[in-house]
């Protein structure tokens, strides 16, 4: 199926009545060797070599006084509190309202963690190499604002996912890392015969955002798509999936473009539960290549517009954290004072130092939430790992034809389980730094990004 956009009618404001503007720009951003590439459960170590380049693309539109922008960063994660430096930095050089700007992580495993995990210097020098590259890159897409005009359409690629989720036979899960049973649910669901049924469904939908200059030349392209891409070498950095695709497309595009900048950017949708045949790095070219290829044939056939509402609103909410009780905390004292190799589970002394981790944690969280509205298409930025549910969900009840979510946006809260992926356990449920949010978090996720996307549709 293939969703193309056909744009809202109707009265606009005053600030959507002038014509389209806009300005893309990427900036290098690879760390050199030293940095760290380690996450909570995976350890990829210090990255001894870099596979190819690292980058924060942004992509900057503008309507009137009404203006926006969206800034990829080629990272595993990132914490609120770097986004939110380059944000006043992006402010402090141009001027530009950091209410204004969404900015994610594409979530390759090849890069990163910048959650604030290490302190070493080395990793506190990149840090500052990320802020300055968001900065920069929003402000060279500012100073390159040129007369535009914008399309989008969506086609389904459900034969490229996966829920990597599995139900399994009743007796087939063994012990999780705190010594318990009860999960139903497991990631990979090994072995195979002893799988019952995909724990949940997956999004399917594969939406491109085409930005061109009013002679038709290409200026931009934003794509979404929801999946867990799976490369991983240990001591190797690479943007993965998401930076081929970006090399790909902009190559496709650049005959068109007549020597002018022309930047591609990949976001990760509703991807928490879902994978793909991971592997090596031939296998992910293949995958990024096809994914670039049916970008550019959609390109072509979408009906560009300068005449495009734009709008986007900020809000936050409350949500509870799942603390330990001391039942949870006495069990991790006693793990990590033990000098005993045995455990219930590989990742079992992992997570009682998360546990404690978690203790210090505050009760509640402020959760920062964006929409954006660009004609009948919506985006909404979430930030953490979105199940695919979640995302379907938001689209279905969405007020626009239809919404895309971009996921690791504006801070990382990790893993944001729908109620029903609580209750059947797993890897992605088990309470630690990257899966701390209440159980009903996604629902009140998707109340406030619902009623943000009707109040953004609302007429005057």
């Amino acid at each position: 199926m293939c969703l193309f956009g056909g744009w809202l009618a109707g009265a606009q404001t005053k600030d959507e009545s002038g014509r389209l503007r806009a300005g893309a720009a990427a900036v290098d951003i690879s760390p050199t060797p030293g940095v760290s590439l380690d996450g909570l459960l995976q350890k990829h170590g210090p990255i001894k070599r870099v596979e190819d380049p690292l980058f924060a693309r942004c992509v900057a539109l503008a309507n009137g006084a009404n203006r926006l922008v969206i800034v990829m960063v080629d990272a595993c994660v990132m914490s609120g509190d770097l986004i939110d430096r380059a944000k006043e930095l992006t402010r402090k050089e141009t001027g530009f309202p950091s209410e204004r700007m969404l900015v994610a992580a594409t979530h390759t495993h090849m890069a990163p963690r910048l959650a604030g995990w290490t302190d070493s210097e080395i990793d506190r020098e990149y840090y500052g190499q990320v802020v300055r590259g968001i900065a920069t890159a929003v402000g060279q897409a500012l100073e390159r604002f040129a007369p535009a005009k914008l399309g989008w359409a969506s086609v389904d690629r459900k034969e490229f996912l996966k829920n990597r989720r599995w139900i399994m036979k009743p007796g087939t899960i063994g012990l999780n890392p705190f010594g318990e049973t009860g999960d139903l649910a497991v990631m990979g669901g090994s072995p195979a015969k002893d799988r019952v049924r995909p724990a949940g469904p997956v999004d399917p939908a594969f939406t491109v955002v085409s930005v061109r200059h009013l002679d038709d030349r290409p200026l931009a392209l934003l794509a979404n798509f929801g999946i867990h891409y799976g490369t991983n070498q240990k001591g190797v950095a690479s943007a993965d999936y998401f930076g081929r695709f970006a090399k790909q497309v902009e190559a496709g595009l650049a005959a068109d473009a007549d020597h002018r900048p022309v930047v591609a950017l990949m976001s990760n949708g509703a991807s928490a539960d879902i994978g793909a045949r991971g592997g090596d790095f031939e296998r992910m070219r293949q995958f990024a290549d096809s994914l670039a290829r049916d970008a550019l044939q959609l390109t072509g056939k979408i009906s560009h517009r300068s005449d495009v509402v734009l709008a986007m609103a900020e809000s936050r909410i409350e949500l509870g954290v799942r603390k330990p009780g001391a039942g949870r905390l006495a069990w991790a004292s006693k793990v990590l004072s033990s000098k005993s190799k045995g455990s219930a589970h590989r990742w079992t002394r992992i997570f009682a130092e998360e546990a404690v981790h978690l203790a210090e944690f505050p009760d509640a969280m402020s959760i920062r939430l964006q929409a954006l509205r660009l004609g009948d298409l919506g985006i909404v930025g979430i930030p953490g790992e979105v199940f695919a549910g979640a995302g379907l969900a938001l689209r279905r009840d969405s007020p626009l034809k239809t919404t895309m979510t971009i996921s690791h946006a504006n801070d990382w809260h990790g893993y944001i389980p729908t109620p029903e992926q609580h209750d059947l356990g797993g890897m992605e449920v088990w309470p630690r730094r990257a899966s701390y949010l209440e159980r009903e978090a996604s629902e009140k996720i998707h109340a406030e990004l619902n009623r943000m996307l009707r109040a953004l549709t609302a007429p005057d």
